[in-house]
């Protein structure tokens, strides 16, 4: 049995151009663009919490990094 194309697990391939695919990559929808500021914004407060109400200087200044970093990875991964 020769098929002209194959199939990959029942999806279908098509071809798209580099502008279409980018705007396909690049389009976030509005709720996940709020959900992802809210997540800095919570981590942000957070970390100006630690920051200003603890007592020991090394706890505060990894919590700080830590609530900073993993805020910025996921809402550039979210937007």
């Amino acid at each position: 049995m020769s098929q002209k194309e194959p199939a990959y697990y029942g999806y279908e391939l098509k071809k798209v151009s580099y502008d279409e695919y980018i705007r396909e990559r690049t389009d976030t929808p509005l709720w996940r663009k709020v959900l992802a500021r809210f997540i800095l914004a919570f981590f942000a407060f957070l970390s100006v919490l630690i920051k200003f109400f603890s007592v020991i200087l090394e706890p505060e200044v990894f919590a700080f990094l830590l609530f900073t970093a993993v805020a910025v990875f996921f809402c550039y991964n979210i937007i």
